[in-house]
């Protein structure tokens, strides 16, 4: 991925998230092409989900909080835009496959606490590490896990980098826990799905690099 960072960098300790939906894909172009031309301080990374008009912010922070932003966070966008939900998170955990390969695909989990609970946070996020673990192999083009915890105790978002999207819907095949299935079939597996911090409803979207906001003149397209 074209991208100044990555949440599976060692340097990477926070994030600033942010999820539009737009009303089309007319609009969700708009709104990319007016964020090229804005100044933005620090980078922001812009991700497009693969399968709805929806947008992924993100500020990778690299110390005990977040570069302050010129810009209001998040940033301002046009009409026909809907801010999903705006995440303020620290990093709690990281896993790594053993193999390696190019992250063609941001898979972001986010995960609703039934209440906010900071101790919910770090055992819902240890299941899932488990589960990981406890596989005799990943899933076929996963590469990357990285839970952070929203400061404020409401939710776990996991980072995942795989290498295409397809990969990503190829390994939900393999397990049916929860609404958008799961990559594991073990009962470790299953218990990611029914710990007792958690809400049944969660989302899963795939995104690929949309465009890197560091100057008008220099953004890249994915």
């Amino acid at each position: 991925m074209s991208v100044a960072l990555r949440p599976s960098d060692p340097s990477v300790s926070l994030v600033q998230a942010c999820r539009w939906r737009f009303v089309s894909e007319a609009v969700r172009a708009a709104a990319v092409h007016d964020l090229r031309m804005q100044t933005p301080s620090p980078v922001i990374e812009l991700f497009a989900d693969v399968e709805q008009p929806a947008l992924l912010a993100t500020i990778w922070g690299v110390g005990p909080g977040p570069e302050p932003a010129s810009d209001p966070w998040p940033p301002g966008l046009t009409a026909g835009a809907e801010i999903e939900w705006v995440a303020d998170a620290e990093i709690m955990a990281r896993w790594r496959a053993s193999g390696g390969g190019e992250p063609g695909c941001l898979v972001v989990v986010r995960q609703p606490l039934i209440r906010p609970d900071n101790g919910g946070q770090r055992d819902w996020a240890a299941t899932v590490l488990r589960a990981l673990d406890g596989d005799p192999s990943p899933p076929a083009g996963l590469l990357t896990a990285n839970f952070f915890a929203s400061r404020d105790g409401g939710s776990v978002l996991n980072f995942a980098e795989w290498t295409s999207p397809a990969a990503h819907r190829d390994a939900l095949a393999r397990g049916s826990y929860g609404q958008h299935g799961s990559i594991g079939s073990s009962a470790l597996w299953r218990a990611t799905r029914e710990h007792p911090a958690i809400t049944p409803d969660h989302e899963v979207h795939r995104y690929v690099p949309c465009i890197r906001r560091s100057h008008p003149q220099t953004d890249e397209a994915a």
